[in-house]
């Protein structure tokens, strides 16, 4: 790879971790928007995924999740970023590559994030002050987590059918004329 391409790539990578730093930011700021805003920074991943490939995927989730993290008082959203939403589509790029049946790689997702989200839970309740929370709280919170999670990977399904066979051709479009 030449000098030229290197740098070009390592700006877009800075450009799009400072993006996603700043939704992760949004979310951190309005409370309930935390979910929402973790998994459209993992769309943009998604979309690098797609691009740039896995390396810079990578890099830009270690980057964003490190300076989320860092800068935001609320852990919330960085958390679910740093858990799981950060990594998701290089995860779910690698199942559907790997595991030929749809469904069950789904299954194995949806069983990875009820993980992550029963140790965030966890996390929540005991180190962030919420252990005087009901315990109802958190079933019913998990009960809406996974209703989100089947609704954000289908949402991200069709995110990127969009991207792929209308989106990416503007791009293209405007890169041949250069």
């Amino acid at each position: 790879m030449s000098v030229k391409k290197t740098v070009r790539n390592t700006a877009y990578c800075a450009v799009i971790s400072s993006l996603i730093c700043v939704v992760l930011i949004i979310g951190g700021l309005i409370e309930s928007l935390d979910l929402l805003c973790a998994s459209a920074a993992a769309i943009v991943i998604h979309v690098v995924f797609s691009e740039k490939g896995t390396r810079n995927a990578l890099m830009i989730f270690a980057v964003s999740a490190l300076l989320s993290n860092i800068l935001l008082p609320l852990r919330t959203c960085p958390m679910y970023f740093l858990f799981f939403f950060g990594y998701y589509p290089v995860m779910r790029g690698f199942l559907h590559g790997k595991i030929k049946s749809r469904l069950f790689a789904f299954l194995v997702l949806a069983l990875i994030y009820n993980a992550v989200m029963l140790f965030l839970f966890t996390v929540f309740k005991t180190v962030f002050g919420m252990a005087n929370e009901p315990v109802y709280m958190f079933i019913l919170l998990f009960i809406c987590a996974n209703l989100f999670f089947f609704s954000f990977d289908l949402l991200t399904d069709r995110i990127m059918i969009i991207y792929n066979h209308k989106i990416k051709k503007l791009f293209d479009k405007t890169s041949n004329k250069k």
